[in-house]
Order: structure tokens, then C-alpha cells, then sequence
């Protein structure tokens, strides 16, 4: 029996042998598939752990932006009080002064150009500090990313706690000089605008929409660089000079992010940006003066047909600075912090800051 089984093997040897090959081929190409298909389980969960942990640290760092752009309130208003000191002049008012027309005049300006700034100096900070935060934010992601394929970018990103400081203390220039500047050039527009007015001209809604347009339309005039916005001169300073020791590689790291912040400034969509922001922030400065009309109105008459004496409009105009850069909760503000333009375009500097592969 044995000899028969035998023979039945000689006669099919090649049989066996192939059928040999086949399975053992097989088996070998579905432990291969099986690590192939582990290999490829193990990059898809680290894949998926990456997004998570990229998102939740973005979310972290939008929640940052917030709390920082509210902290910085007090600064604007600070410097808003200190430049336009509407609150002397109507002191200086109360007492009857010889130069009562002068005072008066010189009130009517300040007033507008306060409010005006105030919008100007909330919408341009809340964007600029958006730029920096998710800048920095996507560097600080990477250098803490514990990914071994990125561990070399991120060891070659790596911004140190100097660098972080000096950097985001950028945001000094334009709470400090930068606003200031900004502020002396709407009070020139502002001025250009109201001379022609008398205290006693009745303004209605659309007169007042029209007198506001214009001063934007003055101090946004497009400048000799078609390709940037007007008012981002004021963002950051020209030169940037050292007020902490580094060494000559942090000094690289920090110049290279001086670089991009601007490359971003300069950029389209920053500019589509300012525009959007600056457009709700006088809108929502606009639905305040509404609110006056209709309360004199008092339903009696329509809102577009009621008209106010300008000298009367001046404190109400004046006041509005008080709403618009009030302590939280800021409804200006937050307004602003929500807009889905603001969102989006701080979500894709950060996702092009945080994924950088080669640079």
C-alpha cells in the first residue's frame, strides 16, 4: 500500500510541487497583505490623530485670539481718550468761552474722528492679531508635533520662548504708533469733510451713511502699491530693531517670521479680509446712529424721513466710542470675532503654517 502511495507521488510529482508553490505563495502573499494592511490601519489612525490634535489645537488657538483681542481694548481706548480728548472740550463748553465757535468746531471734529478710529482700530487689531496668533500657532504645533517623520521639520522650526515673545509683542506697533498715526489721518479726512457743515444743517440717516462713507473713502484711498491695502502700513513697523538678546539662530527664526507675517499682509486674501471687517464694523456703527433716528422718531414718522441738527448728533456720535471699545461682553466685538470671512482665513494660515513640509 505504502509502495502504491509512493508510486501515485512519483507519477505527480510536478503536481505537488506546483500545488506546493501556489499554497506556500499564497500564504506568504497573505501574511504580506496582512502587514501591508496593518502598516496601512497604523497610518491611517496616525493620520487621523494628527488631524484631531491639529484641530484641537487650532480650536485652543482661536479661543486664544479672542481673549487676547478683548484684552487689548482697554489699550485702544487708552489711546483713543489721550488723542481725541472730546470730554476737555465740553468741559471748556459748560463754562461759555469767547471762543465758544472754535471749541464747538473743534469738538464736531474730534467726536466723529474718535468713533470713526475707534472702528478702524478694532477691526484692524482684531486681523492683524488673528495673522500673528495662527502664525505662531501653526510653528508652536510643530514644534511640539512627536511625529518621526516630522521630527526634523519641527526640530528645524523650533521657535523658543524669546522668539514667541518678541514676536507677538509686534502687536505694540500698531496699539502705540501705528494707531496713532492712523488716528491723525481720519481726523484730517474727518476734518475735509465736516468743514462744510454747519452745526444748525439737519442730517437725516443717509446723510449721515454718506458723511461716514466719505471720510472712509478718504482715508482708504488706494496708495502707490495697488497690490497691498492702504491702511497696512499702520499694521507693523518698518524696521524692527532687537529688545531681546538672541542668539544668531533665534534671530534667523524670528526674521523669517517677520518675513511671512508680512508676506501674508500683503497678500489678496488679507486685504479681502480688512475690506469684509471694515465693512461690518461701520455697518454696525451705522445700525447704532439708526437707533437714535428711530428713537426720536418715535414711530410718528418714518426713520429715512427724520432729520437731527448736526450740533445734536456730535454727542451722540461722541458717545458711540464708548460702545464700540466698551469692556466685555462687547457686542462690537464679537461681532467682528465671528464673522465666517475672519474664521476661514485664520484656518488656512494656520493649516499653511502647521503642514509645512519643506522650507
Amino acid at each position: 500500500m505504502l509502495g502504491s502511495i509512493w508510486n501515485f507521488v512519483k507519477r505527480h510529482k510536478k503536481k505537488f510541487i506546483f500545488s506546493g508553490v501556489v499554497v506556500g505563495g499564497t500564504w506568504m502573499m497573505y501574511k504580506y497583505l496582512l502587514k501591508r494592511l496593518k502598516e496601512i490601519r497604523e497610518e491611517e489612525d496616525k493620520e487621523y490623530i494628527n488631524v484631531v490634535r491639529r484641530q484641537h489645537h487650532f480650536d485652543s488657538n482661536q479661543r486664544t485670539c479672542n481673549m487676547t483681542v478683548l484684552s487689548m481694548i482697554p489699550n485702544i481706548r487708552e489711546i483713543l481718550i489721550n488723542k481725541l480728548n472730546t470730554e476737555e472740550y465740553t468741559t471748556q463748553l459748560k463754562q461759555s468761552p469767547a471762543n465758544k465757535l472754535e471749541l464747538w468746531a473743534t469738538l464736531k471734529v474730534c467726536s466723529f474722528s474718535r468713533t470713526i478710529s475707534s472702528v478702524y482700530g478694532c477691526c484692524l487689531m482684531s486681523v492683524i492679531l488673528r495673522v500673528q496668533l495662527n502664525v505662531m500657532g501653526g510653528y508652536i504645533f510643530l514644534d511640539n508635533s512627536q511625529d518621526s517623520q516630522n521630527g526634523y521639520i519641527a526640530r528645524k522650526h523650533r521657535t523658543t520662548k524669546a522668539v514667541q515673545e518678541r514676536y507677538l509683542s509686534l502687536i505694540k506697533h500698531f496699539v502705540g504708533p501705528g494707531l496713532e498715526d492712523l488716528i491723525e489721518v481720519v481726523k484730517t479726512a474727518t476734518g475735509k469733510e465736516l468743514d462744510s457743515l454747519s452745526l444748525r444743517d439737519q442730517l437725516s440717516l443717509e446723510n449721515m451713511q454718506s458723511l461716514i462713507q466719505h471720510i472712509r473713502d478718504r482715508v482708504e484711498e488706494r496708495n502707490d502699491l495697488p497690490s497691498t491695502h492702504p491702511l497696512s502700513s499702520y499694521l507693523m513697523a518698518n524696521e524692527q530693531k532687537p529688545d531681546i538678546e538672541m542668539i544668531n539662530k533665534e534671530e534667523e527664526i524670528y526674521d523669517k517670521l517677520i518675513q511671512e507675517t508680512r508676506d501674508v499682509i500683503d497678500s489678496p486674501d488679507f486685504q479681502s479680509v480688512i475690506t469684509v471687517c471694515l465693512d461690518k464694523g461701520f455697518s454696525k456703527l451705522m445700525d447704532y446712529i439708526a437707533e437714535h433716528y428711530k428713537n426720536i422718531s418715535n414711530k410718528q414718522t418714518d426713520i429715512h424721513d427724520c432729520v437731527i441738527p448736526l450740533a445734536k448728533m456730535v454727542p451722540v456720535v461722541n458717545g458711540l466710542v464708548f460702545k464700540i471699545v466698551a469692556d466685555a461682553p462687547n457686542v462690537f466685538i464679537q461681532e467682528l470675532l465671528l464673522m465666517e470671512e475672519v474664521k476661514k482665513f485664520a484656518g488656512n494660515i494656520y493649516e499653511a503654517f502647521s503642514q509645512r513640509e519643506n522650507s
